[in-house]
C-alpha cells in the first residue's frame, strides 16, 4: 500500500521546504512520494505539484498558488518632512474710547493703550508679511454710533498688507464702546463665505475691555461693564451691559471650523472681573497661551508686552499648523516626531498633535508640543507606519 505524503497537513510554503529538502534532512520519505517527484521535476511540472498541495482545512480537491509569481505582502515604513502652511489672520481691534487712557486707567501716566498698540503694529506686522496673509477688523466701525460695526472687514486677508493695515490704524483713534462679538461677527462671515483649505486661518483678537452693546440685554439684572467689578445693573443702558455670552458663542463657532481666537488683553492693571472674561474668551478660541495658562490670554502690563505678545501669537499659528505631501491621508498608523521624539496623537487637542477636520493632510499641534516648535529650528515629519 502507497505510504501517506508526509507533507500533508502543513503550510503551504513548509510543504514546499520539506519536499525539496527531505533527502538531505533525514526525514522518511518514500522515494515515489510525490514531494520528491516535485523536487526533481522540472519546474511546470514541480509548480503543477506544489500547486496541488492541500492544506488541512480544504477541501480535497482545493489548490493554492504559492510558486514563484505570487505576490509577498510587504510593508515599508515611510517618512514624509512637516512644513508650515501660510495662515491667513484676521486683526480684530478694539478702538474703544478706554483705548485712549493709559495702561493703569483712565487719567493713567504714559503713552496711551491705542499708542502702545499702534506702536507693537509697526514693529511687528512687517515680520507677518513674510509669512502670512492678513486682514483688518476695526470695532466700533469709524463714522457710525458708538456700537456700529461693519458687516465686512475693513482689509480682507491678503498678502502684503502690513502697510494698508497700519495706514488705516494710524488714521483711526479711540472712540465709541466695545462691540466686541460684532466684530468678531465680521470676521467669521468672512471665513464662512471665503472657504479656502489651502491656508489654515486665525483671529487675533486685540481688547482693552469687557465686550459691551448687546442691547437685548436686561440692563437691570445685568453685569455692568461700566464699574469696576461688573457690578449688577445698569440702570437704562443696556449697551452698556456685559455681553460676554454671545461674543463667546462667537468665538466657539470660529474655533468648530478650526479658526482659533488669539485673545491680547490690554488690561495694565486689571479688574479681576475683566480677567475672568479674557481668560474665558481665550480658552473658547481654542490656543490659550501656553506660557500663562492661569490667565490664557496674552497679557499686557507694559509696552513691550504688546510686541511680544504678536511675536508669540505670529510664531504660533506658522509653527503649529503643518502640511505633509500626500494625496490621501493615511490609513495606516502614523507617527509624529518634533526632532526624532514621537509626539503624543491627542484628539482632544490639548497636548500633542491632531488632523485637521478642515483641511487635508494638515497637522494639528497642541501644548507643549506647539510651544516647543515655535522655539528655533526644528525637524518635523510623521512615518506612516506597518
Amino acid at each position: 500500500m502507497r505510504r501517506r505524503p508526509l507533507v500533508i497537513g502543513l503550510a503551504p510554503t513548509l510543504a514546499l521546504c520539506l519536499a525539496a529538502c527531505g533527502a538531505k534532512s533525514g526525514l522518511d520519505l518514500t522515494e515515489d512520494d510525490a514531494s520528491i517527484d516535485a523536487a526533481r521535476a522540472p519546474d511546470a511540472s514541480r509548480d503543477a505539484a506544489i500547486d496541488a498541495v492541500p492544506t488541512p482545512d480544504a477541501p480535497p480537491d482545493a489548490t493554492f498558488d504559492v510558486g514563484r509569481d505570487a505576490p509577498i505582502d510587504a510593508c515599508i515604513e515611510q517618512r514624509f518632512a512637516l512644513t508650515p502652511i501660510r495662515p491667513e489672520i484676521m486683526f480684530v481691534v478694539d478702538r474703544s474710547t478706554s483705548m485712549g487712557w493709559g495702561l493703569t486707567g483712565p487719567g493713567g501716566a504714559g503713552p496711551t493703550r491705542w499708542s502702545i498698540l499702534v506702536d507693537a503694529l509697526r514693529e511687528q506686522l512687517p515680520r507677518y508679511d513674510e509669512r502670512s496673509d492678513m486682514g483688518l477688523t476695526l470695532f466700533p466701525a469709524e463714522g457710525g454710533d458708538r456700537c456700529t460695526v461693519a458687516s465686512d472687514p475693513r482689509l480682507a486677508p491678503a498678502p502684503m498688507q502690513a502697510s494698508p493695515i497700519l495706514d488705516v490704524v494710524v488714521a483711526s483713534g479711540p472712540g465709541g464702546r466695545t462691540p466686541t462679538a460684532s466684530g468678531l461677527e465680521a470676521a467669521d462671515r468672512w471665513f464662512a463665505s471665503h472657504p479656502d483649505i489651502s491656508h489654515v486661518r486665525a483671529v487675533v483678537l486685540a481688547t482693552d475691555g469687557a465686550p459691551n452693546c448687546n442691547a437685548a440685554l436686561d440692563p437691570r439684572r445685568c453685569p455692568c461693564t461700566s464699574g469696576a467689578g461688573l457690578p449688577t445693573g445698569c440702570g437704562g443702558e443696556s449697551e452698556l451691559c456685559l455681553d460676554d455670552g454671545r461674543t463667546l458663542d462667537v468665538i466657539t463657532r470660529l474655533a468648530s471650523r478650526e479658526v482659533p481666537t488669539y485673545v491680547i488683553g490690554i488690561d495694565g492693571e486689571p479688574d479681576p472681573a475683566l480677567s475672568d472674561v479674557l481668560r474665558e474668551m481665550a480658552i473658547a478660541g481654542g490656543r490659550p497661551n501656553p506660557l500663562d495658562p492661569m490667565r490664557g490670554y496674552y497679557s499686557v502690563r507694559r509696552a513691550s508686552d504688546v510686541s511680544s505678545a504678536f511675536d508669540r501669537i505670529q510664531a504660533s499659528i506658522v509653527s503649529c499648523s503643518l502640511a505633509i505631501e500626500l494625496t490621501d491621508r493615511p490609513d495606516r498608523p502614523v507617527a509624529v516626531m518634533l526632532d526624532g521624539e514621537v509626539l503624543p496623537h491627542d484628539p482632544s487637542r490639548t497636548e500633542g498633535w491632531e488632523w485637521s477636520d478642515e483641511r487635508a493632510q494638515t497637522i494639528l499641534l497642541y501644548g507643549d508640543a506647539c510651544t516647543r516648535a515655535q522655539d528655533g529650528e526644528h525637524v518635523l515629519d510623521l512615518t506612516i507606519l506597518c
